[in-house]
């Protein structure tokens, strides 16, 4: 919480945005959320208004985070964060002409970003599938012997989902809107998951696949939210996933072959950020790593023995960069956005989606 001793409003709420930032890694949203709120009435800051924006973003409060988004761009007109977050939330509300709008705005601000360049593409995509075809010319007929007319399409065929990791869950989020309990139904048996959403119009969304890995399955969850549902898979091993599928037939990898597991010491609540830096380095030297294994039992041997912030500063870094940044220092990875500076992971690790 808020260190009452700072004494200085701005030092008040620097305290209130540290403990901000380290409840959202920890993905308690709701106390991020207090917190934040606390900041900016202490000295609201573009960089409180976009975290505010993110958080209410993941609790389902999407018009509350575009306005968050509004409110950083009105302090600072300059603020490229605001607009991702401002296109972002309007996007997850159908608004594809506004968000459209917003990552434009962005990209004049900062032409290279990847991270807006993608989400004006899939706006693009969104307007183009919506627009009508009032006024256009009839389809010419078809040849004798041409194809049959497509199955129209229904309300699963239209949903989609997407997935990302971080060192101890896999995240699938299904694009499903207004759904509840009762439509939804999560089969789990270590490495294979059923997944299914039943749509008003009574057709059936099923992702019915054999995972990369072992989960946990009474350690994983199911969270409905507007307008998607997000399934959190708790990982037995913590690796890194390839895929999220396996191929068929293909066994589950024998993780207790690939990584070392070690005694966790005792450690002290304070660390060394160079010496945990040199002794990562001093592994891959005297390990001569060779593929996925040797990294996996990297990752996890300064897991294992880092503190709370360490661990914080590794989840972040690796899941918000798509598992293409793992960092060690909270102090650095605490202030970073890599999503909106467009950091991407190589082929075949970055956020995947269905159909790709």
């Amino acid at each position: 919480g808020i260190n009452a001793e700072y004494g200085e409003p701005e030092h008040t709420a620097m305290a209130a945005l540290k403990d901000a930032n380290a409840a959202f890694v920890d993905e308690d949203y709701t106390t991020a959320l207090d917190l934040y709120t606390q900041a900016i009435a202490e000295n609201p800051t573009p960089e409180a208004y976009v975290n505010r924006s993110h958080t209410n973003m993941k609790l389902g409060n999407l018009a509350v985070a575009a306005a968050d988004a509004d409110l950083a761009i009105e302090l600072d007109p300059g603020c490229v964060k605001g607009f991702l977050r401002k296109g972002i939330a309007l996007f997850e509300q159908d608004q594809f002409d506004a968000a459209r709008e917003a990552f434009g705005l962005g990209l004049e601000l900062d032409r290279e970003n990847s991270g807006l360049k993608t989400w004006l593409r899939k706006c693009d995509a969104e307007l183009q599938f919506a627009q009508p075809n009032d006024g256009a010319a009839p389809p010419l007929p078809k040849p004798s012997g041409a194809p049959a007319e497509a199955v129209p399409s229904t309300m699963a065929t239209k949903c989609r989902y997407e997935w990302y990791q971080n060192l101890t869950h896999v995240i699938v989020t299904v694009f499903a809107k207004k759904r509840s309990p009762e439509h939804t139904k999560l089969e789990l048996s270590g490495g294979q998951m059923k997944y299914s959403v039943l749509f008003d119009d009574g057709s059936e969304f099923t992702l019915d696949t054999a995972l990369f890995d072992h989960v946990v399955p009474e350690e994983s969850t199911e969270d409905i939210r507007q307008p998607k549902i997000e399934l959190k898979l708790r990982k037995k091993n913590p690796v890194k996933w390839e895929k999220l599928e396996r191929a068929q037939g293909a066994p589950v990898r024998p993780m207790e072959h690939v990584l070392e597991q070690k005694a966790v010491s005792a450690y002290s609540s304070k660390k060394d950020w160079d010496a945990i830096d040199a002794d990562c380095k001093q592994k891959i030297e005297e390990d001569k790593p060779q593929g996925e294994a040797a990294l996996n039992a990297l990752f996890q041997d300064i897991y294992s023995k880092a503190d709370e912030e360490t661990r914080r500063a590794m989840n972040k870094s690796f899941q918000t960069s798509g598992g293409t940044v793992l960092s060690t220092n909270w102090g650095e990875v605490g202030e970073k956005d890599y999503e909106a500076e467009g950091i991407k992971g190589p082929e075949g690790m970055e956020w995947k989606k269905h159909g790709e």
